[in-house]
C-alpha cells in the first residue's frame, strides 16, 4: 500500500539481498579470475606481459567494505526500489549506472587516498558485469512474484472502506493505480447509515486485514467509536489525515504525557541525520569564524576603532528567529553610535 513501515522493511530487505549478491559476483570474479585472463590473453585483449595482480578476496576486504554496503544505499538514492511494477528495464539499467557511477568515484577516491596500488583490476571490472546480472534477475523474481500476488485475488489483503462515496473515491483518486492492485474492497460502510453493531458483524464476518477510514465529514466521536471496534477485533484502522488540507505540512504522530497527538509538520522533523548536519554546521562554522577573525576581522575592528574612536566596534540589535524567538545580532557598526536612537526623530522630520 502507500509507503510506510511495511515498505521500508521489504526494501531494507532487498537492500540486504542485493548486497548479499553484491559478494557473490566477487566471490564468482575471483573464483573465474584465472579462466578470464587466459581467455582475454588468447583474444589478445590482455598482454601476457602483464600479469595482473593475484591477490585474494581477503586482502580485498577494506574495499569490500565499502562497495557491498554502498551499492544498495547508491540504488536506493536513484530510486531502484520503487515502483517494482511499473519500472522498465531502461530504467533499472539507468539506475544502476548512476549508482555504478557514485561507487565507482568512491572506490577510485579510497585507492588513491590510501595509496591501494595492488588493486585488482581484473576482479573488479568482472564483478561488475556479474553483480549488474544477478541484481537484474533478482528484481525480475520479485517483479514475478508481486505480478502474481496482484493477479490472484485470494492473496490481496482484504479491506473495509468507511466514509462517504465521495470521500472513498478521493481517497482512491490519490494513490498510485499499482498501490490499489495489492488489496480487495470486500466492503463499504458509511457512518451515517450504519450503526456500530453492524460494523462490529462485518469485521466478524469478513477476513479483514485492516480497515481503510477516509473521514471526511464524520463526527469524531463516531470515528473513535469505529476506531475502538476494529481495536477489539485486532484489526488494524488505517485513517487518512485528508480531511485536514494542507499544503506543504506532512502528517506524522507523537505524544504529548502519553496522550498520541496528530502532528502537521512544514519543517524537516527531528532526526540523527539533521542533528549531525546542525553539530557540522556549527562546527565548520566556528573554525570558518575562528580562522577568519585571525586573518580579516581584527583589522576591521582596527579600521572602525579608528575612524570612530568614541563609539563601539560592534552594533547588537533584537531580531526575531525561528518561531519568532528574539535572539541579539551582532555585526560590525557601520554608522553612528547612536544612530537606532536617532531613527524615530529622522522618520517624524521626514514625514514617514
Amino acid at each position: 500500500m502507500a509507503q510506510g513501515r511495511k515498505e521500508a522493511l521489504s526494501v531494507q530487505a532487498l537492500q540486504f539481498v542485493d548486497a548479499t549478491l553484491v559478494y557473490v559476483a566477487f566471490v564468482i570474479s575471483a573464483a573465474m579470475r584465472d579462466d578470464l585472463l587466459r581467455i582475454l590473453m588468447k583474444w589478445k585483449i590482455w598482454k601476457r606481459g602483464e600479469n595482473p595482480v593475484e591477490i585474494g578476496l581477503s586482502e580485498m576486504m577494506p574495499l569490500l567494505f565499502v562497495i557491498i554496503p554502498l551499492t544498495p544505499i547508491a540504488l536506493e538514492a536513484f530510486g531502484f526500489y520503487r515502483h517494482p511494477l511499473r519500472k522498465r528495464l531502461r530504467d533499472s539499467l539507468i539506475q544502476m549506472f548512476k549508482s555504478l557511477i557514485i561507487v565507482g568515484v568512491v572506490v577510485g577516491a579510497l585507492v588513491v587516498f590510501f595509496k591501494l596500488g595492488d588493486t585488482p583490476r581484473l576482479t573488479l571490472g568482472a564483478a561488475v558485469p556479474i553483480a549488474v546480472c544477478l541484481v537484474l534477475m533478482r528484481e525480475r523474481l520479485v517483479r514475478s512474484f508481486v505480478l502474481h500476488s496482484v493477479r490472484v485475488e485470494d492473496a490481496k489483503e482484504a479491506v473495509i472502506y468507511v466514509g462517504s462515496q465521495e470521500s472513498i473515491k478521493e481517497f482512491e483518486a490519490s494513490l498510485p493505480s499499482d498501490v490499489l492492485t495489492e488489496y480487495k474492497v470486500v466492503a463499504h460502510y458509511q457512518p451515517s447509515e450504519g450503526t456500530p453493531e453492524e460494523f462490529t458483524s462485518l469485521l466478524k464476518r469478513e477476513s479483514i486485514g485492516r480497515v481503510i477510514f477516509a473521514p471526511k465529514q464524520t463526527e469524531f466521536g463516531k470515528l473513535a467509536e469505529l476506531v475502538e471496534i476494529c481495536e477489539l477485533q485486532g484489526v488494524e484502522a488505517w485513517i487518512s489525515a485528508d480531511f485536514i488540507q494542507t499544503q506543504v505540512a506532512r502528517p506524522d504522530f507523537d505524544s504529548m504525557g502519553g496522550k498520541p497527538m496528530l502532528v502537521l509538520r512544514s519543517t524537516p522533523e527531528l532526526s540523527w541525520a539533521l542533528w549531525v548536519k546542525g553539530m557540522i554546521d556549527f562546527l565548520v562554522s566556528a573554525v570558518v569564524l575562528s580562522a577568519s577573525i585571525v586573518l580579516i576581522w581584527w583589522w576591521v575592528a582596527l579600521f572602525i576603532k579608528i575612524g570612530s574612536p568614541g563609539g563601539p566596534v560592534f552594533f547588537r540589535q533584537k531580531r526575531a528567529g525561528r518561531y519568532g524567538k528574539p535572539f541579539n545580532m551582532w555585526k560590525f557598526r557601520t554608522m553612528h553610535p547612536d544612530a537606532e536612537a536617532q531613527l524615530d526623530g529622522i522618520k517624524e522630520s521626514e514625514g514617514n
